[in-house]
């Protein structure tokens, strides 16, 4: 039991309605969930990074082993709390559900994306502190290590069978097998593909005696610690731009040198941290002010892109190579030149996450009192950011990419949630009712051969059944297969739209329908 954790979150009491409960906004809770995956990211990274003595190449490895002990911490304490003890859910729920990992996880993620709003740094710098990390996880996974032996020896690589094994539906089985060349099948289990995968991993790399790097004892220090080492870079080239201080929120005639220090400069002195560790902090908070920004964009009414839109359409390399005609900062102004490994996109891109990773630095230092509104206009830097999430072009009908996602946000206003499948050779859509827990199935043409066309297909065939349904379109289907499907999939729509919002009747007509009754 960790007091400490469970203390600060019942001092900071929310209530909270699980997305089941028939008092939850699912598009609010859904987006609420999402901030609170980033943050849950970016703590994990924040910490990462304030290890003293921490090989730069190995902070995604020792992020993931954090995220992994922080996710212990909260399926421990988590469910002790008034919040998680207090929180509504509906009557579907059963109560083995309620208890599983998955559903705390989920939970918590609600509650750090919602209580994050009223002190984002505070929560920020309470959670990264209960990290506590003793020894070092920098050694390479199993399946690398397993990947790189089969490579060395001139092996195939080996395949992960991966099935599901049993369990229930809230807490699944899954098995995974690897053949070696000799005939010898290994099995591992796991309560997620990835877990079985490692698992089986584990026990061939034990076979086969193969080595991890060995621990290494290692010391937390605080995060405000990386700050200093941001205002005292160990080289010896100096980059002042003004234009760039201001819209990062930076000090006048602040050194942003640490922002731009290629990998290939760090090659050549190992006393030199690269740009890469602010880099992947910057992605990180990127990724949490995109996710607050769709969360506050929802809370004002409009339409929002989903999170794979959005990492493909807005927070893709091409659009933060837009960075440079913003006016703040441009390539020809770089500090460093004279070699290829100057003029990637990959390192211009990684310059300006690096960028954003000093200017959440920055933030917590200041120790200022922000919510998420004042969050995304933080700076001018973080501005453009949002209005380029705010900005985008929802209604590109000669996108497909696009109908998907618009279905999504449609479907989910309803209570709906969809997930595409392939049976057989035939991909399917299956759609549910998130309270009632009402099923639909529609079906692909079998000639359609990519994910992406059934998706896009499928999911069209949804977005004319609610405009069919309000009333917006109305043209007939062209075939009566078609008349058929729309009609069957109207009618599920309608049935489970109307079972969840219930009519409130007057007293008048409460009493012709007993009248009715009782004759």
């Amino acid at each position: 039991m960790n007091k400490l954790f469970i203390n600060h979150i019942n001092e900071n009491y929310i209530q909270i309605s699980h997305r089941s409960s028939f008092n939850c906004n699912t598009e609010l809770f859904n987006a609420t969930v999402s901030v609170g995956k980033s943050l849950e990211d970016l703590i994990c990274a924040c910490r990462s990074l304030s290890i003293e003595g921490a090989d730069g190449n190995n902070l995604s490895i020792m992020t993931s082993s954090l995220k992994k002990k922080l996710r212990e911490l909260v399926v421990t304490n988590f469910p002790l709390t008034k919040v998680y003890q207090q929180t509504e859910f509906g009557p579907g729920v059963k109560q083995e559900e309620i208890n599983s990992p998955s559903m705390i996880i989920q939970i918590f993620q609600f509650y750090l994306g919602a209580i994050s709003n009223c002190d984002i740094i505070l929560h920020l710098k309470f959670f990264v502190e209960s990290l506590s990390i003793t020894e070092s996880f920098v050694g390479k996974p199993p399946k690398t290590l397993l990947h790189e032996y089969f490579q060395r020896h001139q092996h195939i690589i080996p395949t992960y069978k991966t099935t599901l094994a049993g369990g229930t539906e809230h807490a699944p089985i899954y098995e995974s097998e690897i053949a070696l060349p000799n005939g010898q099948i290994f099995i591992g289990s796991g309560e997620s593909k990835k877990k079985a995968e490692n698992n089986v991993a584990s026990l061939v790399c034990n076979h086969l005696n193969l080595k991890n790097n060995k621990k290494q004892i290692l010391k937390s220090n605080s995060i405000i610690s990386a700050w200093g080492g941001v205002q005292k870079p160990n080289v010896k080239e100096c980059y002042i731009n003004n234009e760039l201080n201001m819209a990062f929120g930076f000090s006048n005639n602040f050194n942003s040198i640490q922002a731009f220090i290629p990998p290939r400069i760090k090659g050549k002195n190992r006393s030199i941290s690269s740009h890469r560790d602010l880099a992947t902090l910057g992605s990180h908070y990127i990724s949490l002010l995109a996710s607050v920004s769709l969360l506050e964009i929802i809370k004002n009414g409009q339409n929002v892109i989903d999170r794979t839109t959005l990492g493909i359409m807005v927070l893709s390399e091409k659009n933060f190579m837009r960075f440079y005609n913003s006016g703040f900062i441009s390539i020809d102004s770089l500090p460093y030149k004279g070699h290829p490994d100057y003029t990637t996109i990959s390192y211009y891109v990684d310059c300006i996450q690096a960028l954003f990773g000093m200017s959440l630095l920055n933030l917590i230092t200041k120790n200022s009192k922000i919510q998420y509104n004042e969050l995304i206009c933080s700076s001018s830097a973080t501005n453009w950011l949002y209005k380029r999430i705010k900005n985008y072009n929802l209604d590109e009908e000669s996108n497909k990419d696009i109908i998907p996602t618009l279905t999504l946000h449609r479907m989910q206003k309803y209570g709906f949630v969809f997930k595409l499948i392939k049976n057989l050779d035939v991909y399917q859509l299956e759609i549910a009712h998130i309270r009632n827990g009402d099923n639909f199935v529609i079906y692909a043409d079998p000639l359609i051969q990519t994910r992406k066309d059934a998706m896009t297909r499928l999911a069209g065939s949804c977005l004319k059944a609610l405009d069919r349904l309000e009333g917006v379109f109305l043209e007939p289907p062209r075939s009566e297969d078609s008349k058929k499907n729309q009609k069957k999939l109207i009618s599920y729509l309608l049935r489970n739209i109307s079972e969840d919002r219930p009519v409130v009747l007057s007293e008048e007509q409460l009493s012709v329908i007993s009248k009715k009754k009782n004759e």
